[in-house]
């Protein structure tokens, strides 16, 4: 039970992980278009 509980919890962590890394890099594209593009990848601009 414990084995299995400890491969969820990295499936789960990894996954959480991944996801956090993926948002970050898209903030920080969005960033620099909304930067070096002039508002042009935000619609409300």
């Amino acid at each position: 039970m414990i084995i299995i509980a400890i491969i969820f919890w990295i499936i789960i962590g990894g996954a959480a992980l991944g996801t956090i890394i993926t948002l970050v890099k898209a903030i920080r594209d969005w960033w620099r278009g909304d930067k070096f593009d002039g508002g042009s990848i935000m619609p409300f601009h």
